[in-house]
């Protein structure tokens, strides 16, 4: 059978993401990559048995993992521990002094064999995602080896009974904080789509919406493309997918690309092609606890502290793509995300920002009124600026100036960004007495000159 999978994957190795590398290169340069390969050989069974199983003694904190989850990991380590003590203490004891031969042998063995696969594609084996896969075939040589270890080196039967219970103790706590990682990588992902959800009601089918790498530790964008699929285009099923998901240093270079506009972008998708262009993109960026940001080429120009890679390419950020033409509405699919949650701040402020892309500023104030009574509040100091504005455009000058006042009390960096709201405000609103006042004061508070 292994022969047999084998000869088929290197047959097709040619038409596939991770074709065989080590046969040509062995060609090429036959000493450098027999020693690259025992070299990388080392590393992986290194990883999988040494660097693995060190998570053993890797335990949560209470203030980043959470008082009750903590609680309930030394409780699930408590149980598992002592009911594998109690089972191997009632199992019936069949002596064999050369058993950890075997184990170890079997064990050693497994984990050349299991590496193989990574070896002749040089696929790096790690333990971050996505690079934690490769260990999952050397799971078994792993366990093996050191159940034969701890067989050798523990002599009496009782050591070696606590040993291994200890072990699976620990291991059970190790799945639960994977289980917890999970847990909160999925509230990211479920959070990320439903506000841009709420901030992109509906979506112009080749839209590409560019970002940074999204906190999230178990996707990547070409994960993320399927949901967004999902929620912008129902009902597709062949032709060019509607909309695509990049992460813009891995998908354009890592040295901070600043794309130009009218590139066409053309990407496989597994069965689907995308078609677009750095004509019809969206800039995002998303840094929890902050709301989740459409990037305005004009408005967040002077973001505070702005990643580069999305500073690069804020030009290129199109609102023609945005629409809420019912027949392009968007939606959660229930089944996945469940039902939608309670109004809080991010709901008001991604609708508000809606609101202000279309100059709505009475809309904009309605939401405002409602949003600074929620009980919620801004995550980010820039979170008021569309407020600041609706505010201003309807005469609301003492409210506006308020609000900015308060950003600026909380952050610091944020005054070149409220100088260019404010420069637009100036421009685009009647003049008045309050008006002249009020630009007047914040003049001598930003630091700067309000045309």
């Amino acid at each position: 059978i292994f022969v047999c999978v084998i000869s088929w994957r290197y047959s097709i190795s040619k038409n596939v993401n991770y074709p065989v590398a080590i046969t040509e290169n062995l060609f090429q340069d036959p000493k450098s990559t027999l020693i690259n390969t025992m070299i990388r050989l080392s590393q992986a069974i290194y990883t999988s048995s040494i660097t693995a199983w060190s998570k053993l003694f890797v335990f949560p904190i209470a203030e980043v993992f959470g008082q009750i989850k903590t609680i309930a990991f030394w409780i699930l380590v408590i149980i598992s521990a002592l009911a594998t003590l109690l089972y191997l203490l009632m199992i019936r004891e069949e002596h064999n002094d050369e058993w950890w031969k075997t184990a170890i042998c079997l064990g050693t063995l497994a984990l050349l064999f299991g590496n193989i696969p990574f070896l002749a594609t040089a696929i790096p084996v790690g333990l971050g995602f996505p690079a934690s896969r490769t260990t999952l075939p050397m799971m078994l040589g792993a366990s093996l080896f050191w159940v034969g270890l701890i067989d050798l080196l523990a002599r009496k039967r009782p050591i070696k009974i606590l040993l291994v219970s200890l072990a699976v103790g620990f291991a059970m706590g190790v799945h639960f904080q994977t289980a917890a990682s999970f847990q909160r990588d999925w509230k990211y992902q479920a959070a990320f789509f439903r506000e841009l959800n709420w901030r992109v009601p509906g979506l112009m089918p080749g839209a590409a919406m560019l970002t940074m790498e999204l906190p999230n530790s178990y996707s990547s964008d070409n994960s993320l493309t399927a949901p967004l699929n999902w929620i912008y285009a129902p009902n597709f099923y062949s032709g060019n997918l509607p909309a695509m998901l990049f992460y813009i240093e891995q998908r354009f270079g890592s040295s901070e690309p600043s794309l130009e506009a009218g590139q066409h972008i053309t990407v496989n998708y597994g069965e689907f092609n995308f078609r677009g262009s750095t004509d019809e993109v969206l800039v995002i960026y998303y840094n929890p606890p902050a709301c989740l940001r459409v990037l305005h080429p004009k408005y967040d120009a002077n973001y505070p502290l702005l990643p580069s890679v999305l500073k690069n390419n804020l030009h290129l950020t199109n609102f023609n793509l945005i629409t809420t033409d019912a027949n392009l509405a968007g939606g959660l699919p229930p089944k996945l995300f469940g039902a939608e949650p309670e109004p809080g701040w991010c709901y008001y402020f991604e609708k508000a920002d809606l609101a202000r892309q279309f100059e709505d500023w009475q809309q904009v104030v309605d939401i405002g009124d409602i949003a600074f009574r929620c009980g919620d509040s801004p995550n980010h100091a820039s979170e008021r600026v569309p407020f600041i504005q609706g505010y201003a455009h309807i005469g609301e000058w003492e409210r506006a100036r308020e609000l900015s006042l308060e950003a600026l009390k909380i952050n610091k960096f944020i005054g070149p960004m409220l100088c260019d709201i404010w420069g637009e405000v100036s421009l685009n609103t009647p003049s008045s007495e309050q008006k002249t006042k009020v630009i007047a004061d914040l003049e001598g508070k930003l630091g700067c000159s309000i045309p």
